[in-house]
């Protein structure tokens, strides 16, 4: 029941995170470094929340304490590292490019979470390994949050196939709060079970 109350509280927070975010970037539109900053931060937050409620809600939390430490961090280093294409794309440090630039960079193609989550299919038929599926499956969750933020304004990317319609707010809410339990249920389907070394920990 604790852990029923604690992913609630974390799914909750994650929904106001993105609420509150939004918020702030509205609010401090008319300087681009204040709006990038605080979209960038709402995309670390939204990241941390979601590695901490798939750690709690899929029994990682009998990994090593240093694994969990290293994939929340890394979660949410991720979710804030993919804005960086903006730069890489206008090819200068300087916000103001990397703003202005005319195509959708390409960290932020929804392809690539989408052929992420088809490869842990053979990854885990070939190399036997849960570990690799949850590691993958965090960085998924941080391109997909991203993503899934950013569409509200732009839709989803799916390079080279073309560009959704931007996706209505409320479902973009429902859908940040509701991918780390999808995500959980996706590994859970391709492995049903852990093994680390010689523990064996049994998905429910």
């Amino acid at each position: 029941m604790k852990l029923i109350r604690t992913s609630l509280v974390l799914t909750l927070s994650n929904g106001g995170v993105c609420i509150l975010g939004d918020f702030l970037v509205e609010l401090n539109k008319e300087s681009a470094i204040r709006k990038a900053i605080c979209d960038n931060a709402t995309h670390t937050m939204v990241g941390l929340l979601g590695a901490l409620i798939m750690i709690l809600e899929k029994n990682h939390h009998r990994l090593p304490e240093i694994e969990r430490i290293s994939l929340i961090v890394m979660t949410m280093f991720a979710s804030s590292f993919i804005d960086v294409d903006h730069f890489l794309v206008a090819k200068s440090f300087k916000l103001s490019r990397a703003v202005a630039i005319d195509r959708r960079p390409f960290l932020h193609y929804a392809t690539i979470p989408l052929i992420l989550l088809i490869l842990m299919i053979p990854l885990y038929n070939y190399f036997n390994s849960p570990r690799l599926n949850v590691w993958l499956v965090m960085i998924v969750c941080a391109f997909l949050t991203h993503h899934t933020r950013d569409a509200t304004r732009r839709g989803f990317t799916f390079w080279p196939f073309g560009t959704t319609k931007p996706l209505p707010y409320i479902a973009y809410i429902v859908c940040i709060m509701i991918i780390p339990f999808i995500l959980n249920k996706w590994e859970h389907l391709i492995t049903g079970h852990y093994h680390y070394g010689t523990l064996e920990i049994q998905t429910v």
